[in-house]
């Protein structure tokens, strides 16, 4: 009877171990960042029209929301609010355009574009100029060249979506400043 029940326990330990392993092997969150983890796609039917609006990526604890306005014309303006240091910045209306990806995802390029929200330590007059290199986390990778004077939103799918809700736009615009979890993520607001 012993012996059964340690067979048993032996059983059920290698059944667990190797649940464990299988859902290791598909989870993102168990993975390191040298795998090419991906993102989910854009939603089929994706196309240049659905970044037109106004996309907002915000930090509450910190009163910082950034604010881009992006118009059909391949022209779009950011606007950044700050409580500490305290800035209210406008820019004038700069360039955009869009690269897709061969992963499903896309790069949607900014020239000009300020990070001083998502990174406040960054002077807002700093554009990019090839010294910091720019992240695709759903690539694992570095983008190779750095584009100078412009930065690289990530643009890719919402992994889960509620059947129940409704989302006019499912799919985000993502500011990487490395390989973290904690991304600049831009929210789709109003047409």
């Amino acid at each position: 009877m012993k012996k059964t029940r340690l067979s048993h326990f032996f059983l059920t330990l290698m059944l667990m171990v190797l649940c464990l392993v299988c859902f290791k092997c598909t989870s993102p969150f168990f993975q390191d960042d040298t795998t090419k983890r991906g993102c989910t796609p854009l939603p089929e039917g994706f196309s240049n029209a659905d970044l037109v609006g106004t996309w907002v990526a915000e930090s509450v604890t910190q009163g910082i929301t950034d604010t881009l306005i992006i118009r059909a014309d391949g022209a779009y303006k950011q606007v950044i609010h700050m409580k500490t240091p305290p800035l209210d910045y406008e820019g004038d209306w700069e360039q955009w355009w869009f690269e897709p990806r061969p992963n499903g995802t896309g790069y949607l390029h900014m020239q000009g574009m300020r990070k001083c929200a998502a990174n406040p330590e960054v002077s807002c007059e700093w554009i990019n100029d090839g010294s910091v290199p720019q992240a695709d986390a759903c690539e694992s990778k570095w983008m190779d060249p750095d584009p100078v004077g412009e930065s690289v939103l990530v643009v890719y799918g919402y992994s889960i979506l509620d059947p129940n809700e409704e989302i006019s736009r499912p799919f985000a615009l993502t500011l990487f400043r490395g390989f973290e979890s904690s991304s600049w993520r831009y929210i789709f607001m109003e047409p």
